[in-house]
């Protein structure tokens, strides 16, 4: 704490308090700091003076005074011992998740004249802790797309007999009786000959798309693509959202299937949540993916109401979103965190007039 005597004893206590790690700190009724240790100097990154004797919301924000830490002091003001963990998002200091503790002052007339703040940093630990938690969540998915997998490739297994028997059926149609058909007759076994093709197209894809272990393969980033926007169609069509997809049918990526699968919902489950929050009526969302000699770039974009500038320093942290339910902010940050770990890519958000737009950048060596 801020030194105010030349006791020797006071000066011992003052060294003691500044060699630990926690943010001490004294706050009055008036939410005005009286006294910080060395820690909280450190966060902060400002001089003693320019703390001492300033309101909370000046040094950490008020956001994150508003936010987070009012309600409790007003609490711990009325002579309540808080204790709580949180994030906290600080005007000039880097984002930190910390378990906090008040503990009130009670003058001799039996008043409350301020609160004592122990703050301990625990934000690595809570990264590992989400990480874990993530990745637990992962495998299980990764667990349930297999057998997914295994039943999606067993029913397209079952179905192409009857689909070439009927194929045959229909063949066997044209050949005993095609020249005596009426001509509506004949646009009619044109039309489900064209039924049958299609169904038939469309479960040898299901087959190929799911009939893979859950290792990396050689996939198809327009089918996985299309995949994704499928497994959220419904919720696409009650927004309204068109969804572009520019891909070339030539593009494959050897990766973990599921892995990307979930790459493409993170982006589109942020783009659903951007257009929940405004009124439009051309809403798009475009997924386009390009290369040159050395790269493979996807680009994401959409319409809707973008990205807030006062997060975009932070936005591949976990923690940070434009949500205010609990436990979102994680998506993009894991995102980053596959591209880099199994395939030395990069996620970067780029300038757009409207809306959001993300690179994903994927080097072809890592991949070929």
């Amino acid at each position: 704490m801020k030194n105010t005597s030349a006791n020797g004893t006071d000066a011992a206590l003052l060294e003691l308090i500044n060699q630990t790690d926690d943010k001490l700190s004294f706050v009055d009724r008036d939410y005005v700091y009286r006294a910080v240790n060395q820690a909280y100097v450190q966060l902060f990154n400002k001089p003693l003076d320019e703390i001492i004797g300033r309101p909370i919301w000046e040094i950490m924000g008020t956001d994150a005074f508003e936010k987070v830490a009012k309600p409790y002091l007003e609490r711990a003001m009325r002579g309540e011992e808080i204790a709580y963990e949180a994030w906290f998002d600080f005007f000039s200091a880097k984002r930190t998740y910390m378990i906090v503790r008040y503990r009130p002052y009670i003058d001799p007339d039996g008043n409350v004249g301020g609160v004592y703040v122990t703050a301990t940093d625990i934000t690595e630990r809570k990264r590992l802790e989400e990480e874990k938690a993530f990745y637990e969540q992962l495998m299980i998915t990764q667990s349930r797309m297999a057998r997914l997998g295994e039943m999606m490739a067993f029913i397209a297994h079952q179905w192409r007999g009857p689909l070439n028997t009927l194929s045959t059926y229909l063949l066997r149609f044209r050949m005993e009786f095609g020249d005596r058909f009426a001509h509506s007759h004949q646009n009619l076994l044109e039309r489900s000959e064209k039924v049958l093709e299609n169904m038939s197209e469309d479960i040898e894809e299901l087959y190929r798309f799911y009939n893979q272990n859950d290792h990396n393969n050689d996939i198809r980033l327009k089918t996985s693509a299309e995949q994704a926007v499928s497994l959220l169609e419904h919720r696409l069509n009650a927004e309204k959202i068109r969804v572009d997809i520019t891909i070339p049918e030539e593009f494959t990526l050897s990766y973990h299937q599921s892995h990307l699968l979930h790459i493409f919902t993170v982006f589109l489950e942020n783009a659903l949540e951007a257009f929940s929050r405004i009124e439009r009526s051309d809403k798009r969302i475009g997924i386009d993916a390009y290369g040159d000699d050395h790269s493979l770039f996807i680009d994401i974009s959409d319409n809707a109401s973008g990205i807030d500038p006062a997060i975009t320093s932070r936005l591949f942290e976990p923690g940070t979103s434009t949500k205010t339910v609990p436990g979102h902010g994680h998506g993009l940050y894991f995102v980053r965190k596959l591209l880099f770990e199994h395939l030395n890519g990069t996620l970067e958000l780029l300038p757009a007039c409207e809306g959001a737009r993300f690179r994903l950048s994927i080097p072809k060596t890592s991949h070929a």
